[in-house]
């Protein structure tokens, strides 16, 4: 049996660990690809853009 949240396979009566990089792991349980992952980021990237754009004002405005 192998249980991705536990990072562990059990054969018998013996378990293994293994490891999973974190976003990986996150991705396999949610069913995420790449862009699901940067979704779940999407405050933390709003919350940049508005800083960014109060330090660099001269950088631009963003293409919408």
């Amino acid at each position: 049996r192998v249980d991705l949240e536990a990072q562990s396979v059990r054969a018998g009566d013996r378990t293994f660990a293994f490891d999973v990089r974190p976003d990986w792991r996150r991705r396999l349980l949610n069913g995420w690809d790449a862009v699901d992952l940067t979704r779940s980021h999407a405050q933390d990237i709003e919350r940049f853009l508005a800083r960014d754009a109060q330090a660099r004002p001269w950088a631009g405005a963003r293409a919408r």
